[in-house]
């Protein structure tokens, strides 16, 4: 038994973390409808190869090796990976190495156990023979979500600034395209009649311009459970 943890222990740091992207494929899940796009569009603007996973699909895989205590979006998640690597490995035959793909599942601080998904998706990631070599790729609160180690130094900063850039404006608006060039980011708001009154293309060139942006406000899932609203948006 003693032995057993101090391997599930010792994949817990050595598996999760941050890897480099080169050369691998980074799959995204769709927690997000519009920010994952987003963020796949700033990877590919920098050579990387990613794509985001279908979701839902795989939810029943999810419930399967959960207990049903976890978040829901961890069981949605961890059924998009499964569902993901079985139709890989049915798609190669024998082609096929985990190893080639990297699982993006980033983590946060404070109360709510979404910092814990990768941990715990670990483990069961690790009960599969051939998804032992499947690294998850995260990046965390801790150091301001530092890409340092993932991608070539001399793209990292920029890219941290895009995602910034991302992450500020969907606190403002919906956001239907991103066109990435270099440090520059075009973004469309999305439900220009119904949430906005013009459909005004924002150009952002620096970070510090995401200042100038007013934020909005909004509960999270956990804190707004039981709750009923007439109207939603998300």
């Amino acid at each position: 038994m003693e032995a057993k943890n101090t391997r599930i222990f010792r994949s817990l740091s050595e598996n999760v973390g941050r890897f480099s992207l080169k050369d691998k494929t980074i799959l995204i899940p769709e927690m997000n409808r519009i920010g994952c796009h987003l963020l796949v569009g700033t990877f590919k603007s920098f050579g990387i190869n990613a794509l985001i996973m279908d979701t839902y699909k795989g939810l029943e895989l999810g419930k399967e090796f959960t207990s049903g205590k976890e978040c829901f979006p961890c069981q949605v998640t961890l059924g998009d990976i499964l569902l993901f690597m079985k139709k890989e490995k049915e798609r190669l035959g024998d082609g096929f190495d985990s190893e080639n793909y990297i699982y993006f599942m980033p983590e946060a601080g404070g109360p709510c156990r979404f910092g814990m998904y990768n941990k715990y998706q670990r483990i069961v990631l690790d009960s599969f023979p051939d998804l032992k070599k499947l690294k998850i790729g995260s990046i965390t609160s801790e150091n301001s979500y530092s890409l340092e180690g993932m991608i070539e130094k001399t793209q990292a900063d920029v890219m941290e600034i895009e995602v910034g850039i991302i992450a500020a404006f969907l606190e403002e608006s919906a956001v239907r395209s991103v066109k990435a060039s270099g440090s520059l980011m075009v973004l469309e708001e999305m439900y220009a009649n119904e949430l906005m009154d013009s459909g005004t293309i924002i150009t952002l060139f620096k970070a510090a311009e995401v200042n100038a942006l007013l934020h909005s406000y909004a509960l999270t899932v956990h804190k707004s459970q039981g709750s009923e609203w007439r109207k939603v948006f998300l």
